[in-house]
């Protein structure tokens, strides 16, 4: 057999990494699971009625029809509430791929499971076909359709009766689909659209100086700190003399610039990120920290500085906020963790 030589693979245009082509959020969630793009779904509907009562979702094995659920009211699904169906289909969903899931809306409706939802969302990756949203866009012409079909296909069904009542006298207006891009827009100003898809996480804003006054939520890491500073100089009793004190008042204003740093961080994560990845972050910081704390017989100035030097060399680039942390975040962590006695600097 004669060996052809052909022309090395070009590269393509997109790298990350070692070459990797870089999937789109639009690509990505093409290749999704059914669940996942549920959960992609239940993200976008709980950032957008982030405000207004509560996010369920249902969707599984006896979940009445409904995938998520945005309950407007205290009331559940007694009150006024809204329902996103998930489809993820090779396709564009068609009528008879949503026919089925309106029946179930109806049929519990009738039945007196819920009451009927006030919207009804089609959410679809490939969106719905050219007929379904002409459909969509006339309730009168739907309202007939979904009756005609239920005629032909379903009159033996043991709520056929309830199901037409309910259908003839509701005015099919409460019916539409959600575009794939304009999701993917207001999900990407959510808290898990960088952790999701890999792109780089939002700017922060600039750091507002600590206040001029010492806060009471920050005395514990304060009083912390006058340990150190009296341990050096006994004639310093009070954080407001170690404000004053020429030796001490340039280190304890960075150590508080330190402290609100992280504690702005922590602010821009509850925005930024899932849950938990901060906390994560600062977990790590205290287990690369840990060693370098716990030697015994420091004073507590060379505990301080032990630590915060050492938080400052960690390698956290495994974090996803590691691309917006900084020195001072990092070392601020370490006040933090101070301030909630899980960090000391004088053996008392």
């Amino acid at each position: 057999m004669e060996l052809v030589e052909v022309d090395a693979p070009s590269s393509p245009e997109r790298k990350v990494g070692g070459g990797h082509q870089i999937l789109s959020p639009v690509q990505l969630i093409m290749f999704y699971p059914p669940s996942e793009w549920e959960q992609f779904i239940f993200e976008w509907v709980t950032a957008r009625h982030a405000l207004f009562a509560e996010v369920k979702r249902l969707g599984g094995a006896g979940d009445r029809g409904i995938d998520i659920a945005h309950l407007r009211t205290t009331q559940g699904l007694d009150g006024d509430w809204d329902c996103y169906q998930c489809k993820h289909y090779e396709n564009a969903v068609n009528w008879s791929g949503i026919m089925p899931e309106l029946l179930k809306v109806f049929r519990h409706s009738a039945r007196g499971d819920y009451t009927f939802p006030s919207k009804y969302v089609i959410v679809a990756p490939k969106g719905v076909s050219t007929d379904l949203e002409n459909t969509l866009n006339s309730p009168e012409r739907m309202r007939a359709r979904f009756l005609d079909d239920l005629a032909k296909h379903w009159q033996k069904d043991a709520d056929y009766d309830a199901i037409v009542a309910l259908a003839s006298k509701d005015l099919f207006d409460r019916f539409t689909s959600a575009n794939l891009l304009e999701i993917l827009d207001e999900h990407a100003r959510t808290r898990w659209h960088s952790f999701r898809f890999g792109t780089a996480l939002p700017a922060r804003s600039a750091v507002t100086p600590p206040p001029t006054t010492f806060g009471d939520h920050e005395m514990p890491y304060l009083t912390k700190l006058l340990d150190v500073y009296r341990e050096q100089f006994p004639e310093i009793d009070t954080l407001s003399e170690a404000e004053m004190d020429k030796r001490t008042r340039t280190d304890l204003q960075k150590h508080r610039v330190r402290f609100f740093k992280a504690e702005e961080l922590q602010s821009y994560a509850r925005d930024s990120v899932p849950e938990g990845v901060y906390e994560a972050f600062r977990s790590d910081i205290y287990d690369g920290v840990y060693d370098v704390f716990a030697l015994p017989n420091q004073s507590g100035r060379q505990r301080l500085t032990g630590v915060l030097t050492t938080a400052g060399q960690l390698n956290l680039t495994s974090h996803l906020l590691h691309t917006r942390a900084e020195q001072d975040d990092i070392k601020g962590a370490c006040h933090q963790l101070a301030n909630e006695d899980q960090l000391w600097w004088v053996e008392h």
